[in-house]
């Protein structure tokens, strides 16, 4: 038995549940109480060894009257003597297995411990991973913010944060503490936070360091609801274009911005790379020619071409093929706001609704397929394109009949009157 210096102490007490009398078998329980790097920690575990309640309760010992009594104390003393060395071998060590690990140690004698990852650390080398990869700075935000919130919740709930115990118990309990953050996180953000701490996890796989599959388990799923994408239709588009901003030049770049966007599909990020040096003058019409930032890792630095449309030119032809620098991402959608308004729009647009602006009207118009859209907007599969796409199922059904005349049925009225 330990002695307090040491701060640990080991009992043993039976599982006990109402309505259980004296006279019922169950199981013998080891509990430990120590201290770990000044924090006080306790673990129960079953000692796989049996007893009748009134037997065992007052002496924490078998009477010689029970079968193999024995035997049984023996096992009891060897557990209990197990207890000591194998805490003082961990704390020697600079490290502290999981409780699982603890106990495995004390039941089977073996007082080696492994130097484990640190988790937290190897999230660090992760974050460096991508950095050296080049990843869109977005990626590298969220995976902070990911880093911040797992250190959060250890912080509040003193969970131990490590390979072992990112299981379904930590699932749940990081949802929750990210839903109770002052953040107030949509599922969708939710699920984000989820999906990069799974790259992390398959990544940390990959390199031979998370033994466990846990957060592969098909309700280790990450949370998302489909939102209200908005796009503008062509009218919405033009009145955006020919609104006088004589004495509102301040909205004019937004606006030229933006509607540039809704032709070419750009990302904010890579305003920058519309320029006279990256469009291209071909058979019939004008190339823009670019290496999208975001996907620039995953497409091996292959490039995007676009047909521009003669409204993307008339654009680009205000400012000489060269144009001004956008304003901020905030701001831009702070003008988009007041674009929309005197414009008579009716819609709350923002600096990426562009870009489903020129998929959803690229869709609709039945002239690109899908997979020369997707070549444009840098989606990878259909399932991700048509999440991205503000097509209503009436709209669908519409542009079928209008693609397919076994769908075009001339023959008004067989419903009758309501």
């Amino acid at each position: 038995m330990a002695s307090k210096s040491n701060k640990i102490n080991f009992s043993y007490i039976q599982n006990k549940r109402p309505g259980w009398t004296k006279e019922t078998v169950t199981t013998i329980l080891g509990e430990i109480h120590f201290t770990v790097n000044g924090k006080r920690r306790k673990c129960r575990f079953s000692t796989g060894l049996k007893c009748a309640i009134g037997k065992f309760e007052k002496m924490k010992r078998v009477p010689y009257q029970v079968a193999n009594a024995t035997k049984i104390n023996q096992r009891l003393d060897e557990i209990r003597a197990n207890a000591e060395p194998a805490y003082l071998q961990a704390i020697a060590s600079g490290t502290f297995p999981t409780d699982k690990k603890f106990v495995d140690m004390i039941l089977n004698g073996v007082f080696e411990v492994k130097q484990e990852r640190d988790m937290m650390n190897d999230l660090d080398l992760y974050m460096e991973y991508l950095q050296n990869k080049k990843v869109h700075r977005g990626t590298l935000s969220n995976v902070a913010s990911l880093k911040r919130h797992l250190l959060e919740l250890k912080r509040r709930t003193k969970y131990v944060l490590n390979y072992d115990s990112i299981n379904m118990e930590f699932y749940g309990k990081f949802q929750k503490h990210l839903r109770d953050s002052p953040e107030q996180y949509s599922e969708n953000s939710i699920g984000n936070l989820i999906k990069k701490l799974k790259m992390f996890l398959n990544w940390a796989k990959a390199n031979g360091w998370n033994p466990h599959d846990f957060y592969k388990h098909r309700d280790f799923k990450i949370p998302e609801i489909r939102v209200q994408n908005i796009y503008l239709e062509e009218y919405e588009v033009q009145a955006l274009f020919n609104l006088d901003l004589t004495n509102r030049p301040e909205l004019s770049k937004t606006r030229d911005w933006f509607i540039l966007a809704t032709q070419t599909a750009l990302r904010y990020s890579d305003y920058d790379q519309f320029r006279k040096s990256n469009i291209v003058e071909v058979s019939r019409g004008y190339n823009f020619v670019y290496t999208p930032r975001k996907t620039r890792t995953q497409n091996k630095g292959a490039s995007v071409t676009v047909p521009l449309t003669d409204l993307a030119l008339q654009i680009a032809e205000r400012y000489g093929f060269n144009m001004p620098k956008p304003v901020s991402n905030q701001k831009m959608n702070l003008g988009l706001m007041k674009l929309a308004t005197l414009a008579g729009i009716n819609k709350q647009i923002s600096s990426h609704d562009a870009r489903r602006t020129f998929a959803t009207l690229a869709y609709k118009s039945g002239t690109m397929d899908i997979y020369s859209i997707m070549m444009i907007t840098g989606h990878k599969t259909q399932k991700e394109f048509f999440k991205y796409l503000c097509i209503e199922g009436e709209e669908t059904a519409e542009m079928i009949r209008v693609q397919n005349p076994r769908f075009q049925v001339d023959r008004p009225g067989l419903l009758g009157s309501k």
